[in-house]
């Protein structure tokens, strides 16, 4: 944000439909920034990275960080990707909400 506000340009947010859907984001994903990948759920990010030779192997092999904190991953807060990515989409594309036992919750 700091480079936004210094020279006037739009940031870029980092944010993913998977990371939407599950509330994970922060508060410079949510507002104030365009986001490219907003429609992409974490495994076509995680796809689309292990396609592209700009993107190091290092980049897209490390476990997925908000990096709020030291050592910090985001299965220390949300579901596996693997599994979340599923769950997420059932919501979101298919209106399902039933097979999690909501209709309890609420």
């Amino acid at each position: 944000m700091h480079f936004s506000y210094a020279f006037g340009a739009m940031p870029l947010a980092t944010g993913n439909k998977t990371e939407s859907g599950c509330v994970y984001y922060t508060h410079f994903d949510m507002n104030f920034s365009y986001a490219p990948i907003k429609d992409l759920y974490k495994f076509e990010v995680m796809a689309l990275a292990q396609q592209d030779i700009c993107v190091p192997t290092s980049i897209w092999q490390k476990p997925p960080s908000a990096e709020l904190a030291h050592g910090q991953i985001d299965e220390d807060s949300l579901l596996p990707y693997a599994v979340l990515d599923p769950i997420v989409m059932a919501f979101v594309e298919d209106y399902i909400s039933s097979f999690l036992g909501f209709e309890d919750w609420v």
